[in-house]
């Protein structure tokens, strides 16, 4: 299979406290069966949420240079010329991004060959999907985007690409509208994340029972053949731990 254009528009989210954590008894007084409810309600709105994103992934024939319209005379009723394409300027800005819900959590721990852990990602099919986060409960923090290409061998994804991020700050952390979230980004005018301009290579195979050792070994041996198959040319290694945590500090309420 060749390999296929990827470009991506990745929006994070922070989930929101809950609300009225901070209104919760202190739990002073004597230890009762109340108390010990408290305390487990305490420690449940205590439990760290996560960072999620959305992604916008942009359909395979928009990333296909546009071929020049031509310009044909069009004559009205009333006989006056006017010229034309097969599209406006506003439509060929209006490209057709498919959204997806991801989660991902933080890595399984201890020395391991390769990464392993929990992610899902729901398909989002219409709407406003800055409304649909807010009403989640999630409040927008940042984005940035991912260009480059995937590459298939059996069950294992090969992701070459570079993230790109808006050079002004203060618009990449501002709450985007619908409009700019599905216009396509012009790569041109994006900063490179790494200053060296360098791309990542990521390779991953997705099982579905990730309780089961005998898939997770089997797609660990088939990622060792791949590092092996490539180290000639790149180091693939795990990657590391805490830099792929997406749990959010929670402040404890005592």
């Amino acid at each position: 299979m060749p390999p296929q254009p990827v470009l991506e528009r990745h929006l994070i989210f922070k989930p929101r406290p809950p609300p009225g954590l901070a209104n919760l008894p202190t739990g002073s007084g004597p230890q009762g069966p109340q108390q010990q409810e408290l305390q487990k309600t305490r420690q449940m709105l205590n439990t760290p949420l996560n960072y999620v994103q959305v992604v916008g992934l942009l359909e395979n024939k928009e990333l296909t240079p546009r071929k020049e319209q031509p310009v044909v005379p069009n004559m009205n009723g009333d006989h006056d010329l006017i010229m034309t394409g097969d599209e406006d300027e506003s439509e060929q800005n209006r490209k057709a991004f498919q959204w997806y819900l991801e989660f991902n959590d933080i890595p399984e721990p201890g020395k391991v060959s390769a990464t392993s852990r929990a992610a899902s990602k729901t398909r989002i099919l219409e709407g406003d999907v800055i409304k649909f986060m807010n009403d989640l409960g999630y409040e927008y923090l940042s984005q940035y985007v991912t260009t480059g290409d995937k590459f298939y061998d059996q069950d294992t994804t090969l992701f070459l690409y570079k993230v790109m991020q808006a050079s002004d700050q203060s618009t990449q952390n501002t709450t985007p509208t619908t409009a700019t979230i599905n216009t396509t980004p012009d790569i041109s005018k994006l900063t490179p994340l790494d200053p060296s301009e360098g791309y990542v290579l990521q390779a991953s195979i997705e099982i579905a029972d990730g309780n089961s050792p005998d898939l997770k070994d089997k797609a660990t041996q088939q990622l060792l053949a791949i590092k092996d198959t490539l180290r000639s040319s790149v180091d693939l290694t795990p990657g590391d731990r805490l830099a792929l945590d997406t749990r959010v500090p929670v402040r404890r309420v005592r």
